[in-house]
């Protein structure tokens, strides 16, 4: 139940970070991220230590972690790395689309590497229940991302509806208006 419980109320946060960002609310911003991130990783830790404590979970096991380990670097840099490097403000200080590295393939690349992270973590204990939450998860953060890129991306972003344009939303080499 922490686990359903928990991450739909981290997602809440998410977008509330968002939304705080749009209205340009400082410490709004900051709490609302730290809520976010941090009690995701905590609902994903604690989810990790579930299903690597379940019997069974030691068949191919060092595989599975450096998958795991793979997917968990791959998230963090997409987010917190590749663009804090790299953002860029325009000269009137307005921000812009980050459009290079794996932005430039997709609007928003954080999907798979979650992705990744929920199907390694089903692997060291796969089962109906874990599925679940999985899928749940993965639902959730495919909800954030349209809320993202329908309302709070295009009014945090000068440039974003041009972003849209011409790189598509998930798949890459989608281009707009083909399925």
């Amino acid at each position: 139940m922490f686990h359903i419980a928990g991450s739909t109320i981290f997602f809440i946060c998410l977008c509330l970070s968002d939304y705080s960002q749009v209205k340009r609310k400082k410490y709004a911003i900051v709490l609302s991220s730290i809520l976010a991130y941090g009690g995701l990783a905590i609902v994903l830790i604690s989810l990790g230590r579930e299903q690597m404590m379940a019997p069974g979970s030691g068949s191919f096991f060092w595989g599975k972690t450096l998958l795991l380990a793979l997917a968990g670097l791959s998230l963090f840099y997409v987010l917190f790395i590749e663009i804090s490097l790299f953002s860029e403000i325009s000269s009137t200080g307005e921000r812009l689309v980050f459009r290079r590295g794996t932005y430039s393939l997709v609007r928003h690349p954080g999907f798979y590497p979650f992705m990744l992270l929920i199907a390694s973590l089903y692997l060291y204990s796969p089962g109906w229940s874990f599925l679940l939450k999985g899928v749940y998860l993965i639902l959730l953060n495919l909800l954030t991302i349209y809320l993202e890129d329908r309302f709070f991306f295009p009014r945090l972003f000068r440039d974003y509806n041009d972003y849209k344009t011409s790189v598509p939303f998930l798949l890459p080499g989608m281009k707009k208006g083909e399925r």
